[in-house]
């Protein structure tokens, strides 16, 4: 990049889905608890990346680095004791 080039923040929207809802950010990296909160989750939800023969979890303060499209489900807090 040369001296006069500068580094324009993303305008459009970043479109992932959780639950089968849209939800757009303005960056592509985001927390865990980041996601929950823009879906309008509620607290204590596991958050969870649909992959092509796997399910991975997502914990609240992990790093995500999102890609348009992604599938993302959510698991009410368990009670088993």
């Amino acid at each position: 990049m040369s001296a006069n080039e500068k580094t324009e923040p993303k305008t459009e929207a970043l479109e992932v889905f959780v639950n089968d809802k849209k939800v757009a950010f303005q960056t592509d990296d985001v927390t865990g608890a980041q996601i929950l909160v823009a879906a309008g989750v509620p607290a204590g939800y596991s958050l969870f990346l649909r992959e092509k023969g796997s399910n991975e979890p997502i914990s609240d303060t992990e790093a995500v680095e999102l890609k348009p499209g992604e599938h993302f489900f959510t698991r009410p807090p368990s009670n088993i004791s």
